[in-house]
């Protein structure tokens, strides 16, 4: 499992380098967490309403890999409202199983209530999911902190 994590850390890397993903304030990276684990995570926006995020986690004897979408419905000044679904994979020492969910956020940058600190992002979730061959609560909530450039 350790070679599967460098490897994916490596394809990360590769695909920031090959397609010039640069610093900017559409780029942000963080931790995102839930239910069942958290770990690293890296969003970047596509347009005004759709972000691509994905997440690599590993804690206890869960590891996952998760691609997720964004789709912000409101966007105010103190926070955003959106819809998230993700599609991955999280792999425990039996197997591995394949993952699919759906819900609702609220993100909201720190520096609304805190002039002086960087740019950090803030975000708490809920919503319905399953892993395939895998029996768990199908309710998720989870929460996210990531540093925008």
């Amino acid at each position: 499992m350790r070679h599967f994590r460098l490897a994916i850390l490596g394809f990360v890397f590769t695909f920031c380098g090959l397609t010039g993903v640069q610093a900017s304030e559409d780029v942000a990276v963080g931790i995102q967490g839930g239910i069942l684990g958290a770990g690293l995570s890296g969003k970047m926006m596509l347009n005004d309403k759709l972000t691509g995020q994905v997440v690599l986690s590993s804690v206890g004897k869960f590891s996952s890999l998760m691609g997720r979408g964004l789709y912000t419905f409101k966007e105010q000044k103190e926070f955003d409202l959106y819809g998230v679904g993700e599609l991955g994979t999280w792999f425990d020492g039996d197997g591995a199983y394949f993952s699919l969910g759906a819900g609702i956020g609220i993100e909201t940058n720190w520096q609304n209530f805190i002039e002086d600190i960087f740019p950090l992002w803030w975000s708490a979730e809920i919503g319905v999911g399953f892993a395939a061959g895998y029996t768990y609560n199908p309710i998720r909530t989870g929460i996210g902190v990531h540093y925008r450039f």
